[in-house]
């Protein structure tokens, strides 16, 4: 359902009406609601075992919007998942510079937490506690 609904997204939300502060406000919100349903349906791919789908997803978006930080954090977890560990981690450091250089802020808290699992999934990787058949549908065995 969340695939089909945001097939129907077309560009920008209130494209073609006259400019103002009111109908901005609220294009950014339709904006905010449309990107919480892209992360919904990612983290819906993620519980399936599709991480890769979820990488793609996620990946469109938070090039799009690169300070936007749930986004970069749920990239990263559906890349390590999805088997592309160093993809995550140069998103990690790519959206942190950003962030630093744009803004002159440190990662907050969704980016922190994202790096902080998905650094918890590559230890987990190293020590050969994670098996399965491929590697977008791996299941941990050691009972952490």
């Amino acid at each position: 359902m969340l695939r089909d609904a945001l097939a129907c997204w077309q560009g920008p939300a209130l494209t073609g009406t006259v400019r103002s502060r009111p109908l901005e406000a609220a294009a950014g919100g339709l904006e905010d609601l449309r990107l919480a349903s892209v992360e919904a349906l990612a983290e819906a791919c993620g519980r399936l075992g599709e991480h890769g789908k979820a990488a793609a997803v996620l990946r469109t978006e938070a090039a799009a919007h690169p300070l936007r930080e749930s986004l970069a954090a749920a990239l990263m977890l559906a890349l390590c998942r999805s088997g592309r560990q160093s993809d995550a981690i140069n998103w990690y450091y790519r959206t942190r510079r950003l962030l630093a250089e744009e803004l002159g802020v440190d990662p907050g808290t969704a980016l922190t937490e994202g790096s902080e699992r998905a650094a918890e999934l590559l230890s987990r990787l190293a020590a050969g506690r994670w098996r399965g058949c491929r590697p977008g549908r791996q299941q941990d065995v050691s009972g952490a």
